[in-house]
């Protein structure tokens, strides 16, 4: 290789470094953005999909919440929780609900459950791919797992900015969740 070449090659790495670092913190700033957004949103769907069934979860603010799946659904709004057991509402006192089992203090305002945190690591935009018929941006990340190596996750958020798509864990284990209805006018009601 001619030298004149060599210190060429060395100023490119040298500029495209602070580059790549750059694309990896717009990545997390991106997904960052997108987890703020929804955890102002006044009101949205999520649905989960895993091998026990799909759950869906309809949201709004400040702290209405109504979960549906094959075996249970369950109502919260504020520190009343109602579930339903054997096709009949129950109203589940405030202190065996842990002072609102759904309430948006026990269960934040993440996406669909738990206040989520983004990632801080390993974050990466892997391309665009429609999400619900509509553009999106797709990021990559590692999730923490409770036993062994973390698991590789995908993160869609549409042209809106809000989450559209998750992915997280491997085959036989994956599961994913899809947002929609964002600020919709969904409206929660206690069953009784």
């Amino acid at each position: 290789m001619p030298k004149s070449i060599v210190p060429a090659l060395v100023l490119v790495a040298f500029v495209l470094e602070p580059l790549a670092a750059f694309a990896d913190d717009a990545s997390k700033a991106a997904v960052t953005a997108a987890f703020a957004k929804m955890a102002q949103a006044k009101s949205y769907r999520m649905t989960m999909h895993a091998g026990a069934g799909d759950m869906t979860q309809e949201y709004v603010a400040p702290d209405r919440r109504h979960m549906s799946g094959p075996s249970m659904e369950m109502i919260s709004i504020a520190d009343d929780t109602w579930m339903k057991v054997n096709g009949k509402w129950q109203h589940i006192p405030k202190t065996a609900a842990g002072s609102g089992a759904m309430s948006s203090g026990a269960m934040g305002r993440g996406p669909g459950g738990p206040v989520a945190k983004p990632p801080e690591a390993d974050v990466k935009f892997v391309g665009n791919q429609d999400c619900q018929g509509q553009p999106a941006r797709v990021y990559s990340f590692s999730m923490p797992a409770s036993s062994g190596p973390p698991s590789q996750s995908k993160f869609w958020i549409g042209a809106s900015g809000y989450p559209c798509r998750m992915e997280m864990g491997g085959t036989g284990s994956a599961s994913s969740m899809e947002w929609s209805d964002w600020g919709a006018p969904l409206r929660i009601k206690p069953p009784m």
